[in-house]
């Protein structure tokens, strides 16, 4: 990151600081970028030259703004230092994230049954902020707020994070100079942030680890309170019925005996009370030790100096979920957690660091540290390393760990002889275009890609195991992906089965064979993001005939009366090799014409409105028209459509769930979903994608600041020029932009 842009108080922007040479006079350093899982707060540093220049536009209330991780990050100036020493004059800012105004917005009393967004909307009504990303599973996630006073818009929002289980990310959009929104994401807890694994280990990227544990909030009873003081005395639990635990009536506590056991000797319980918006006492009582349940143990946090290299920040995110590993610790430290404080400087790497939350002990607590309680730990930390697959340099590290425990070598190697199915053989792979079929115990790493051909050979053997590691390009156009059906991709950046890639990426799929006659297809890939850069592919410029497609696309929609919907179109038997005509009496019934939707995008792209169509005319025919000379053929179905663009690497990296991303759509852009309540399509589990719904973008923004498509469904009017808000938005799997 080489540049801050600064704004003045009414956020208009008033000039900037930079280290790439394009304004001299005001470079920054001794930077320092504070991101916080559990509040979404973050918080800027920098220093810069006290002149002429900088004193005119840094200054407390400005605005100060960056780009990072694809994502702009706006803070306000709050509080300044200035120092004049040997001769140099500078000035130290200290800017909190522009989220933190709203401890200046107040929200009106309200009371609201339902989810985080609702929530959210009730108390930004008043304010400058919006609603922004909010994950699929959190939309039918309810509960009960209430406040009965006028309270702090930031304030409301942080106690209420708890009770929806959600994580918030504060973001702003920019363009053309200006602060176009500003939005508050909402993802499920433990979503924000990748799954990358990466691995920290004492010696290599790790300079210190520091454990930390406290008792602060230990408890091993709850008292539950609801809305008007009610307690859940008059409930009785009893684990004999299936209950979670005992609690007889007229207890107004109930225990966690485990953890009074184990961290208070069974002595006398340590109570906390709870407090929660219900009036349901079995609700209250749930609640209160689904709670007592994570108070129930030390709390462990470990802070970990990060000794990255360069720009390998660049690799690492809030929210993450990494590895840490330290032989040289007692206990050995082998820990799965989440990134929950990440400190990031631009200008000075060493001052790089992360706190971790949300950990997870990949080996067992050892108590005797015998050699059976190493022996299961490493047994643990094998199934969930590397998503099961074990390579030479794991193999190095845990022979070596053994070794230090005073194992044999054939102890060593009767423990590994067991796991020969897991272990692969490396293949490097030249070249910028591949065409693989996957074999048996192979590890495949590639170069730099513009294109992959990706096939499994048709085998049932179940302990199938492949991988393949290769990474995209950047400033250049997606790469393309041909992906063999028999493959379902699960993992980041996966859709519906399919991997729609982003740019200056690293991937490693593991391809795994999946004996189960109820899972989508007859091989998983687990795709893992081992490494993402922060550069993207280039954006295409709008489809050269879009204005002409949109025109065409009208035609139907100015004769939707002679339409009804149908897939036994004249392009099924087109696409056949029979001719469409000879069959007019089976796609054109009571007097109206069939058409479903792959058919009318087939035919807009063929360059063939109702006027120059087989509907109008019979001697027209289904291929591209001569009338204009531009058609082309995308396939007969919206999955081969899909398919077709995901092969062609027309992708757009517009996201599918923040709306405002929808006005960079441009006319002609194609639009796909999965399976929708309102379409007719069936059978579409074997399908690419199990797409089954297709569109074309009319206007990407009206009047309305809404989307609109053209269409064809079950609808009456068959043929539709519909609001995309509107229209299923949440079965939405990816835009397309055709580059001809």
């Amino acid at each position: 990151m080489n540049m801050i842009f600064v704004f003045d108080s009414n956020k208009k922007l008033i000039g900037f600081l930079s280290n790439n040479g394009a304004n001299p006079m005001a470079p920054f350093f001794y930077d320092l970028f504070r991101q916080a899982l559990t509040t979404g707060a973050d918080t800027y540093e920098f220093t810069t030259l006290n002149n002429s220049y900088t004193s005119r536009i840094i200054k407390p209330g400005n605005y100060v703004l960056f780009f990072y991780d694809n994502k702009y990050k706006m803070f306000q100036i709050v509080e300044q230092k200035y120092e004049h020493n040997r001769g140099s004059k500078h000035v130290t800012s200290y800017c909190e994230g522009v989220g933190l105004e709203l401890l200046t917005d107040y929200a009106d009393p309200f009371m609201i049954e339902g989810n985080f967004k609702l929530f959210l909307e009730t108390v930004l009504q008043d304010t400058e902020w919006k609603v922004g990303h909010i994950s699929d599973t959190l939309v039918h996630k309810t509960a009960l707020v209430k406040s009965t006073k006028r309270e702090k818009v930031y304030k409301l929002i942080q106690d209420n994070i708890s009770i929806f289980n959600v994580e918030i990310e504060f973001r702003v959009e920019f363009n053309r100079n200006k602060v176009t929104g500003m939005y508050i994401d909402i993802y499920e807890e433990g979503e924000r942030g990748r799954k990358t694994y990466k691995r920290f280990e004492y010696g290599d990227n790790v300079i210190s680890i520091e454990k930390n544990v406290n008792i602060y909030d230990f408890a091993s009873a709850g008292i539950g309170e609801g809305e008007d003081g009610i307690d859940f005395k008059d409930v009785e639990w009893k684990k004999s019925l299936g209950d979670p635990t005992d609690k007889p009536i007229g207890q107004d506590f109930v225990v966690n005996h485990v953890a009074n056991d184990s961290f208070n000797k069974g002595k006398k319980y340590i109570k906390k009370l709870y407090n929660f918006n219900t009036k349901d006492k079995r609700e209250l009582l749930r609640l209160t030790y689904e709670a007592l349940l994570k108070d129930g143990e030390p709390k462990i946090d470990y802070e970990v100096n990060l000794g990255l290299r360069g720009e390998e920040y660049k690799s690492i995110r809030i929210g993450d979920t990494v590895y840490v590993i330290d032989f040289d610790y007692f206990p050995v430290v082998m820990l799965e957690a989440r990134i929950g404080l990440l400190e990031i400087s631009f200008t000075d790497p060493r001052k790089n660091k992360c706190l971790l939350s949300n950990y997870k002990e990949v080996q067992s607590k050892i108590k005797s540290f015998s050699k059976e309680d190493i022996m299961n730990d490493v047994l643990d930390y094998i199934s969930k390393l590397e998503l099961g697959v074990i390579t030479e340099t794991d193999m190095k590290i845990l022979r070596d760990y053994m070794e230090k425990m005073n194992f044999t070598k054939n102890e060593i190697d009767s423990l590994f002889s067991k796991y020969q199915n897991i272990i692969v053989n490396g293949v490097d792979i030249k070249g910028s275009s591949i065409n693989i079929t996957l074999d048996d115990k192979r590890y495949y790493k590639c170069d730099l890609l513009d294109k992959l051909v990706l096939k499994v050979a048709n085998i049932t053997n179940s302990n199938f195991n492949s991988i393949i590691e290769f990474s995209t390009k950047y400033d250049c156009y997606p790469m393309k992906l041909e992906q063999s059906n028999d493959i379902w991709m699960i993992g980041e950046d996966c859709k519906n089965g399919v991997l729609i890639n982003k740019a200056d990426t690293k991937y490693r799929i593991t391809v795994t064979y999946i004996n189960n006659v109820g899972y989508p297809r007859k091989f998983k890939g687990q795709v893992e993001v081992v490494n993402r850069g922060s550069m993207n592919y280039k954006v295409p410029s709008k489809f050269s005939k879009a204005d002409q497609l949109i025109t065409l696309s009208l035609q139907y929609y100015n004769n939707r009366g002679l339409f009804k919907y149908n897939q036994l179109t004249p392009l099924t038997y087109y696409s056949q090799g029979k001719k469409p005509s000879d069959y007019a009496s089976n796609w054109k019934i009571g007097g109206l014409f069939h058409i479903d939707c792959s058919t009318f995008i087939n035919q807009l792209f063929r360059a063939r409105g109702y006027d120059n169509s087989i509907y109008k005319n019979l001697t027209y025919g289904m291929g591209s028209s001569a009338k204009y000379g531009w058609g082309f053929d995308i396939g007969r179905t919206a999955s081969a459509q899909a398919e077709w663009c995901i092969k062609n690497g027309y992708q757009l990296n517009i996201s599918t769930t923040n709306e405002t991303e929808w006005w960079n759509l441009l006319p002609g852009d194609l639009v796909f979903w999965s399976a929708r309540t309102e379409s007719s399509e069936t059978n579409v589990e074997s399908r690419y994608m199990q797409v089954s719904h297709v569109a074309v973008v009319r206007t990407p923004k009206n009047s309305n600041n809404q989307t609109t498509t053209m269409e064809v469904t079950t609808n009456s009017d068959v043929v539709l020029n519909r609001t995309l808000q509107n229209n299923f938005p949440e079965k939405i799997l990816f835009f397309a932009r055709v580059r001809r």
